[in-house]
């Protein structure tokens, strides 16, 4: 939805920085001259309301595929997301839990809603990179005996790792937006030079080798 995008530009979630010795470091290590800060969204009323509304779109789409109205329970990726999956759950009256990456001793993998076998679960998620932390996710959903019915994201990298990673673990993953998106939209704004159009061209091809 480039409307997503539009929103995200607007109020400067995107960050570039063609400087590799100064580049932003995803949680898989990769090194990126561009960083999506799409948290921010939450400090402007606007933005905010239209990310929910594309999810509580999606999701609605996603009830009606598997006429999941009367159990579905939402659940958020911390901590990016936990603010999104909160805000479609209380718009839907739905159930709500998070995910944590990692628990402490004291701390419950999964927090709010107390999971149980047969219960079906749309997961949203802020941003997805190679897809582990989204998909790690996906699991401790699935060790709860939960079925898990999709993952609705604001963004996607869109790399083929990540879409043959979903496909292998069998998760039906909808994004609102998209870097190719993004990036085509920044462009049509001026918010990049051509130059960098290519650098970040580039540098989507072969993220690995960015820096080196």
């Amino acid at each position: 939805m480039k409307e997503i995008a539009k929103q995200l530009l607007r109020i400067d979630a995107v960050r570039f920085n063609s400087n590799p010795q100064e580049s932003f470091t995803f949680t898989s290590g990769i090194k990126s001259p561009i960083y999506f800060d799409n948290r921010s969204a939450y400090g402007d009323i606007d933005a905010s309301n239209a990310i929910v509304a594309a999810l509580q779109s999606v999701v609605n789409d996603m009830w009606d595929a598997y006429d999941a109205h009367a159990d579905v329970i939402m659940v958020g990726v911390a901590t990016g997301a936990i603010g999104w999956g909160f805000g479609v759950a209380n718009f839907m009256g739905t159930p709500f839990s998070y995910v944590r990456a990692e628990a402490k001793p004291h701390e419950q993998k999964i927090e709010g809603y107390k999971l149980k076998p047969g219960d079906k679960v749309i997961i949203i998620e802020d941003l997805v990179a190679t897809g582990a932390s989204s998909l790690a996710a996906v699991e401790a959903v699935r060790e709860t005996g939960a079925e898990v019915l999709g993952m609705v994201a604001t963004m996607t990298y869109g790399w083929p790792r990540a879409v043959e990673a979903f496909k292998k673990a069998d998760v039906n993953l909808v994004t609102l937006t998209n870097y190719a998106e993004l990036v085509q939209v920044a462009m049509k704004q001026g918010y990049f030079s051509p130059e960098e159009g290519a650098l970040l061209d580039n540098w989507y091809k072969a993220p690995e080798n960015w820096g080196e």
